[in-house]
């Protein structure tokens, strides 16, 4: 797992939209880390 050991221990539910299908990997994990940096799940 890629943000195991990044983000901080929980439970988290993530609802993906039919748009996703339009976006490849890169773009999908950008999303994920602006999301993450956001909502201050990195661990410091």
């Amino acid at each position: 797992m890629e943000y195991e050991d990044k983000i901080q221990k929980g439970s988290y539910i993530f609802i993906a939209k039919e748009a996703i299908n339009d976006r490849d990997f890169k773009g999908i994990k950008k999303d994920f880390d602006f999301a993450f940096k956001r909502l201050e799940l990195f661990k410091v």
